[in-house]
C-alpha cells in the first residue's frame, strides 16, 4: 500500500467521523476534504475543481433546486387534496395511489426531495382518514426508492454511469432507457405492498400518541389552566381608566386576554382600551398577586399630599447631578447602575434639556448633559460629587421638576396586611411605580427610609408616583375572580385575531433580556402567554423572565401583527398559517 492510498484512506475516515459526530457542518467537511487532497497534492487543482463542471453533478443541484421549487410552489397542499378525491378512504388504495404518483415523481425529482413534499401530506391524510401514519410512512419510503430507478436523472448513480459510459466512448443511458425495468419494478413493488406488504407494517398510532402527550399547541401550553374572568364592580375605581393605567399586566403579571361587555366579547384589547364598571375580564396568569390584595385594605389615599420642601431635613438635601459625555454612567440605565444602592441616595426625575421625565426613570438609559434631580444624605451627595464625571449642584428652582401633582400621603390602616412587612416586601416600588421617599410616624419624619423599614400601623407614607398607580391598588382590592369552566380555547381564534408560536432565534441579541426590557406588548401589540423552555412552561411573571436562546414563545393578537412579528429576524415562526405564502 502506498503513502497516498494510505493518505486517501486516513482523510476518508476523518471525514466520516466528522460526518458522524457532526462537529462541522457536512457541506464544510466536503470542502476540507476537496481542499486537503488539492493541498496534499494526491490531486492536482484542475482535477479537484473538475467535479463542478460535471454533468452528473450539476444534474443532481439542478433537481434539488427543482424540488425545493416545488415544494416551494404549494405543489404539496394540491398533491394532498389530489390523492384523497382520487383515492378515498380505503387503506389498499390510498396506498396504491400514494406509492404511484410518489414513485412517478421520484423519477423527476430527487428521492429525497420527494419523500420532504410527500411526508407533511401523508401526515395529513392519516390524520383525516384516522389512519396510523406509519402504515402510509413506509410504503411511500419504498416508492421513492424503487420509483428512482425510472429515468436517468431519478437518482445520482443512474447519471454517474452514464457518464462513466460517455467517459469511456459508448453510448450513454438516454432518459427513459431505465423506465421498463423501473417501472416494472414500481409496479410489483406497489402489489406486494398492497396485497400482502401492508399487513406485515405496524400499527403505531402516532396521533393517537400525541394527542395522550398534549403536543398540539393549545395544549402543549396549558393555557386554560391559568385562565379566570375578573369582573369589574359598579363603583370601582378602575372604571374609567385605560389597560395601562388600570396596570393588570405591570402589578399583577396578567395578560388581558379578552373583555367581555355586554354579551359583545373584545379580543386582545389595545393598551389604550377603556375599562366599564360591569366589565368582564379572560386574563391569564397567577392569581397569586392579586388575592394577596383582594378583600383588604393595605393603604389609604389621603387627600392633603406634601410639598417637595419636605423632602429636605438637617441630614437630607436635594441635588442636581449633571451627567458630563466623560461620565462612565452614560448608556445605562439607573436600573443598570443600582443607583440607590450604589450611591445611597434617590433619583426624583430627570431633566434632559426642556423636558422633565418622572416616569419609569429607573429604566431611562443616561445621556450627556442630563440633569438627574437627587435626594440623599450630604455624605451621600459627597461621594457624587468625588464621581468622575458628574457635576453637582444646589437646585435653583425645584418647582421646574413639577413635583406637586406626583407627591402623595397614604396612611396604612390598621387592618392592613402590610403591618409588620418591610417597605421591600410591599412591592410598592416594583408593582405600581410607587417610592416612599418618608415615613411620619408619631409626628416624626423619617426621610429615604430603608428598603427594610418595617411598616407599623398608622404610619404616613410620603409617596412619589401617579395618583393613578395609587387607585389601581385600590381597583385591585375589590376585583371579583370567576373560574372560566369549560372554556373553548379556539373561541380566541378569529378571522382577525390568532395564537402564533415564535422561538428566540439562535442569531438573536435579545437573550438575557425581559419581555419588560423589550416593552415587548408597546412594540408588537401583542401578548405573550406563556413561555416554553426544556421541556417546561412558564405562563406566570412573564415580563419578569430573561429570555434565553431556544425559548418558544406562545402570542396572542391580531393576526396582522403576527404576521409582522413572523418577518422579525430576532425570531422563528413555527406557525403555517403565518408563514409567507406559497408562490
Amino acid at each position: 500500500m502506498t503513502l497516498e492510498m494510505i493518505a486517501v484512506l486516513v482523510i476518508l475516515g476523518a471525514a466520516v467521523i466528522l460526518f458522524i459526530t457532526e462537529v462541522i457542518r457536512m457541506d464544510l467537511v466536503a470542502l476540507l476534504v476537496l481542499g486537503i487532497m488539492a493541498l496534499t497534492g494526491l490531486v492536482s487543482p484542475s482535477q479537484a475543481l473538475a467535479g463542478f463542471s460535471n454533468p452528473a453533478v450539476v444534474t443532481v443541484w439542478a433537481v434539488l433546486i427543482l424540488s425545493a421549487g416545488l415544494a416551494r410552489t404549494g405543489v404539496a397542499g394540491h398533491l394532498g387534496r389530489f390523492m384523497l378525491r382520487l383515492a378515498g378512504e380505503g387503506e389498499a388504495r390510498l396506498m396504491a395511489v400514494i406509492m404511484l404518483i410518489a414513485g412517478i415523481l421520484s423519477g423527476l425529482m430527487n428521492d429525497i426531495g420527494v419523500v420532504s413534499l410527500f411526508l407533511p401530506v401523508v401526515v395529513d391524510i392519516a390524520r383525516r382518514t384516522n389512519r396510523p401514519p406509519s402504515r402510509l410512512l413506509m410504503p411511500l419510503a419504498f416508492a421513492c426508492l424503487m420509483g428512482g430507478l425510472n429515468t436517468l436523472i431519478g437518482t445520482p448513480p443512474n447519471l454517474l454511469i452514464s457518464e462513466a459510459l460517455r467517459e469511456a466512448g459508448l453510448r450513454p443511458f438516454q432518459m427513459f432507457d431505465y423506465t421498463p425495468v423501473g417501472f416494472l419494478v414500481l409496479l410489483s413493488g406497489t402489489a406486494f405492498m398492497v396485497l400482502a406488504g401492508r399487513h406485515l407494517l405496524p400499527a403505531r398510532d402516532i396521533v393517537r400518541e400525541l394527542k395522550e402527550k398534549s403536543r398540539d399547541m393549545k395544549s402543549l401550553y396549558r393555557i386554560e389552566e391559568r385562565m379566570s374572568f375578573l369582573q369589574v364592580p359598579a363603583d370601582s375605581v378602575l372604571s374609567g381608566k385605560n389597560m395601562e393605567e388600570a396596570r393588570l399586566g405591570a402589578a399583577l403579571g396578567l395578560n388581558v386576554v379578552a373583555v367581555i361587555r355586554e354579551g359583545r366579547t373584545q379580543l386582545a384589547p389595545e393598551a389604550d382600551h377603556q375599562i366599564e364598571a360591569g366589565d368582564r375580564l379572560l386574563v391569564e396568569g397567577s392569581l397569586e398577586r392579586l388575592n394577596e390584595l383582594r378583600g383588604q385594605n393595605h393603604l389609604s389615599l389621603k387627600e392633603e399630599g406634601f410639598s417637595p420642601t419636605q423632602l429636605v431635613s438637617t441630614q437630607i438635601e436635594l441635588a442636581e447631578v449633571q451627567v458630563e459625555s466623560s461620565s462612565t454612567l452614560t448608556g445605562l440605565t439607573l436600573s443598570e447602575i443600582d443607583f440607590r444602592q450604589q450611591y445611597r441616595a434617590l433619583v426624583l426625575a430627570v431633566r434632559r434639556g426642556e423636558k422633565v421625565i418622572r416616569t419609569n426613570v429607573q429604566t431611562l438609559a443616561l445621556q450627556p448633559s442630563d440633569i438627574l434631580l437627587v435626594q440623599g444624605r450630604k455624605s451621600a451627595l459627597e461621594r457624587l460629587r468625588n464621581e468622575g464625571g458628574l457635576e453637582v449642584s444646589d437646585v435653583e428652582d425645584i418647582s421646574t421638576y413639577q413635583l406637586s401633582d406626583r407627591l402623595m400621603t397614604a396612611r396604612v390602616p390598621e387592618e392592613s396586611p402590610w403591618v409588620g412587612q418591610s417597605l421591600a416586601d410591599s412591592h410598592l416600588g416594583k408593582l405600581f411605580r410607587l417610592r416612599v421617599l418618608g415615613i411620619i410616624r408619631e409626628e416624626s419624619v423619617q426621610l429615604i427610609p430603608s428598603p427594610e423599614e418595617r411598616l407599623q400601623a398608622g404610619d404616613i407614607l410620603l409617596v412619589e408616583g401617579r395618583e393613578m398607580d395609587l387607585l389601581a391598588l385600590e381597583g385591585f382590592q375589590e376585583m371579583e375572580i370567576e373560574n372560566v369552566g369549560d372554556l373553548d380555547l379556539d373561541s380566541l381564534e378569529t378571522d382577525k385575531m390568532g395564537l402564533m408560536e415564535v422561538v428566540l432565534s439562535p442569531y438573536s441579541n435579545l437573550a438575557g433580556k425581559a419581555l419588560r426590557d423589550l416593552d415587548f406588548r408597546t412594540k408588537f401589540g401583542l401578548n405573550v402567554l406563556a413561555i416554553w423552555r426544556r421541556g417546561q412552561v412558564y405562563r406566570s411573571n412573564l415580563q419578569e423572565k430573561a429570555l434565553r436562546f431556544g425559548d418558544a414563545l406562545l402570542v396572542f393578537g391580531p393576526r396582522s401583527r403576527l404576521r409582522l412579528l413572523a418577518k422579525e429576524p430576532d425570531f422563528i415562526n413555527l406557525s403555517e398559517e403565518v408563514q409567507e405564502p406559497p408562490r
